[in-house]
């Protein structure tokens, strides 16, 4: 789920500070202050990983494991608005309607967006960095964060005659980060998930019912339904909530083999 709707979709009437286990005053306010966003940064870093600790379905007793799994999607969306000033910001006015009456201005646009002080920042930097000094492939850097305060959620690197740029992205789904966060490594887990991948590069056809009919002699002919639906869908290469686990991969040449793979079996296809 993109950051921008899942501010949209705030539930004001949860205790988002309680569900992390912190109250509204344990944050700083860092509307102008790069410091105060980088330690908001790393204090709602560090309780989300206290409380996924407590609440991850692999540690949840016989019988508990939806109620724990429920609760750990939870401590990842309270992580998620609140680790966004521009989040937090809307949900801190109480409504959406409080925001109107006391004129709280919110450039939607900047909802979801990188901030040079968050942990996100330095995660998608280090992965772009560790892409581009060790890919053999010949390759050039796409896309460096150009802006002091915020950027866009994606890296980019193009690899030399491939028109599909491979792209890091670091994305808020909380039943992706508790489908790929194991119990026993919580401690390197982050609150969102590493995706590394092609985009739009394979295709699914959802089709209306067959439609079955008879030619003059009786027999049988079935026609395919019409296309009701066309979805694209990327060629992942790498998904996963442990840094180390990406970076691992990255060194050891397991990444660049998946994507050489990938490049010769696309080949073949055409």
């Amino acid at each position: 789920m993109e950051r921008i709707e899942i501010a949209r979709s705030i539930d004001f009437k949860e205790d988002y500070y309680s569900i992390l286990g912190i109250q509204k005053s344990d944050l700083l306010d860092d509307d102008n202050d790069v410091e105060s966003k980088r330690q908001n940064s790393l204090k709602l870093h560090e309780v989300y990983r206290r409380q996924a600790h407590r609440s991850h379905p692999d540690l949840a007793p016989d019988g508990k494991e939806q109620d724990f799994s429920e609760r750990f999607r939870q401590i990842v969306k309270a992580y998620t608005i609140l680790s966004d000033p521009y989040s937090r910001k809307i949900y801190d006015s109480g409504s959406f309607e409080s925001m109107i009456s006391n004129r709280v201005e919110i450039d939607w646009n900047m909802v979801g967006r990188f901030k040079k002080e968050s942990i996100e920042n330095e995660v998608g930097s280090v992965l772009f960095l560790s892409l581009d000094e060790n890919l053999t492939i010949p390759h050039s850097a796409m896309f460096v964060p150009y802006d002091e305060k915020y950027h866009n959620y994606i890296w980019e690197i193009n690899i030399n005659g491939f028109s599909k740029n491979l792209t890091i992205s670091l994305v808020p789904d909380s039943d992706d980060i508790l489908r790929l966060t194991g119990g026993k490594d919580l401690k390197e887990s982050l609150p969102f998930k590493i995706y590394i991948f092609f985009p739009m590069i394979k295709f699914s056809i959802l089709r209306e019912e067959p439609v079955i009919a008879y030619d003059i002699d009786g027999n049988e002919v079935i026609f395919e339904g019409r296309i009701k639906n066309l979805s694209y869908m990327d060629q992942e290469i790498f998904e996963g909530t442990n840094l180390n686990d990406a970076i691992e991969e990255i060194k050891s040449g397991e990444l660049e083999q998946r994507i050489l793979d990938f490049l010769a079996s696309s080949t073949k296809s055409r």
